[in-house]
């Protein structure tokens, strides 16, 4: 107020002695009017003084005059953050018929509307003076023009959506709209990330905003142009991706119902390494898992919940029996067999590990109860990194429930646990249950092992037995076989000496007759 009044007494001291004041003359060496420099020291009292003297002494205000820094009285005003003197500069102008420059830019490339949308500016009020200005005065806003900052740039549209401003954004594009200026809503915009103006209204967990992305959506739809819902920018994520990490359900079901409408095949199985799927258990989202099951079996997709069961590891971790039980019955619907013994290579624990880790007895029974199903033989011998079993976790947890369930389940197939002395010292120190349930476990292992033992016995003396039959039967063929050789043998000399003994008969009976010839000559 203090300046306002020395103001007021210069202006009527200049008027005393009649003096005009020139408001368009330079009053420092930055090249800034008497009206510029007024604008700049943000008092609006101030400026209107300035007006209503340059109104009685007819002097015409030069608004478009920039000084050296190339900013003028409308965008010195936006800067300033004062719609009021904005609105009373823009009013002025239209009672001179001046017409305000408002795609004119200052040294660093910012023009009056991209001014409004900076962050520490984010004016929608002044946005709208200057569309209803340049709508008045047949201006056309350039709105794919882009700021500057350190050899990065930004769209008007990227800061209105930076800064979470939903009514900004839907003024930007109304505009596009009415006067047909399509908005590249997909191009990048050139920073360290790479990213479009779409994908900023899911890059930041504070914007996140639904109404914003139904604001593009249709502006897309009413533009004939296609969002680039699934592909991955600068910064390797894409909206669909980023929806999942900010545990957005909402704008997850709008993407792929966008996708749906346009028939955009969602590439749900490809994320640097990890799914969808793996992304929404690693965030515990239940709603989230739904949504892309639900995609899934619509399209005939797959998922890839095959691989390494990151899923199903997160969800343990997580204690997320619904998670698991929705997975296993996708599973089971599409005959997909799930390796419940995977050892996750980069913390060493299998599944089995990881719930009896986390105390879980619902998932060691969920476990056990699909390898029982599917006849899978679980490993519960395997060792932890620290080299820790599964039963002494059990025991150094004190959870009777999961060590009762390990023990049923290895009697039920035949597995002995092994218990080393680390296994030993563990029981000793633990809870008298668990040290019952554990000697009660050793004594049925005694009695196992000695009826294996004896049954193992029985079973040599029955093959040794089986062995000397087998012998006694291979000496009889062969004995047999002997005879056999022998009575052929038999046959042949008595075929031979009966040969030999015909010859030997016909022969006498020939010589026999020979002597008879003889003697009758």
């Amino acid at each position: 107020m203090k300046n306002v009044s020395k103001v007021k007494k210069i202006l009527e001291s200049s008027d005393k002695n009649k003096i005009v004041v020139d408001l368009n003359e330079d009053c420092n060496d930055k090249g800034c009017s008497v009206f510029l420099f007024a604008c700049y020291v943000g008092n609006t009292e101030i400026v209107k003084l300035l007006l209503d003297y340059a109104d009685k002494h007819n002097i015409i205000l030069e608004l478009n005059k920039k000084n050296t820094d190339g900013i003028y009285s409308v965008l010195e005003a936006i800067v300033e953050n004062n719609a009021e003197m904005v609105k009373l500069i823009l009013d002025y102008a239209d009672k001179h018929d001046i017409i305000v420059e408002l795609n004119e830019k200052d040294n660093n490339g910012i023009s009056p509307l991209l001014a409004t949308n900076v962050s520490n500016i984010n004016n929608t009020e002044i946005a709208k003076s200057l569309i209803d200005y340049a709508n008045k005065h047949n201006i056309i806003l350039e709105l794919n023009e882009k700021k500057v900052i350190e050899d990065d740039r930004y769209s008007i549209l990227t800061f209105a959506v930076k800064n979470n401003n939903k009514e900004m954004v839907k003024l930007l594009f109304d505009y596009a709209n009415e006067h047909n200026i399509i908005i590249d809503i997909n191009e990048k915009d050139k920073d360290e990330w790479g990213i479009s103006p779409f994908i900023v209204a899911f890059f930041d967990p504070q914007i996140n905003n639904i109404e914003i992305i139904e604001l593009f959506i249709e502006y897309a739809n009413k533009q004939n142009i296609i969002l680039e819902i699934d592909k991955k920018k600068g910064s390797n994520y894409s909206p669909l991706c980023l929806s999942i990490i900010n545990e957005n359900a909402k704008a997850v079901k709008l993407l792929l119902d966008y996708a749906d409408e346009h028939n955009i095949n969602v590439k749900i199985n490809e994320v640097y390494g990890k799914s969808y799927i793996d992304l929404a258990t690693e965030r515990n989202n239940v709603e989230i898992v739904k949504l892309f099951i639900d995609y899934a079996n619509k399209r005939n997709i797959i998922l890839r919940i095959y691989e390494g069961n990151y899923f199903f590891k997160n969800a343990i971790i997580h204690k997320n029996l619904e998670i698991i039980k929705l997975i296993v019955m996708y599973a089971d619907e599409h005959n997909i067999g799930l390796d419940i013994n995977y050892n996750e290579y980069r913390c060493k624990k299998s599944l089995l590990i990881l719930a009896t880790e986390n105390n879980n007895i619902e998932m060691v029974e969920l476990i056990i109860n699909y390898a029982n199903k599917y006849n899978i033989i679980l490993e519960l011998n395997e060792k932890d990194k620290n080299e820790k079993s599964l039963i002494q976790i059990a025991i150094e947890n004190n959870n009777t429930e999961i060590i009762k369930l390990l023990i049923e389940y290895a009697n039920e197939h035949k597995i002995t646990l092994e218990l080393n002395e680390t296994d030993e010292k563990a029981i000793k120190d633990a809870s008298t249950e668990c040290i019952e349930l554990m000697e009660k476990y050793k004594d049925v292992q005694t009695i196992i092992k000695n009826e294996r033992i004896e049954k193992e016995k029985k079973e040599k003396e029955k093959i040794e037995k089986e062995k000397e039959k087998i012998a006694r039967e291979n000496r009889k063929k062969e004995i047999e076989k002997r005879l056999d050789k022998i009575k052929i043998l038999k046959e042949t000399l008595e075929n031979e000496l009966s040969s030999l003994l015909d010859e030997m008969e016909l022969k006498e009976k020939v010589d026999f007759k020979e002597k008879v010839d003889i003697k009758e000559e």
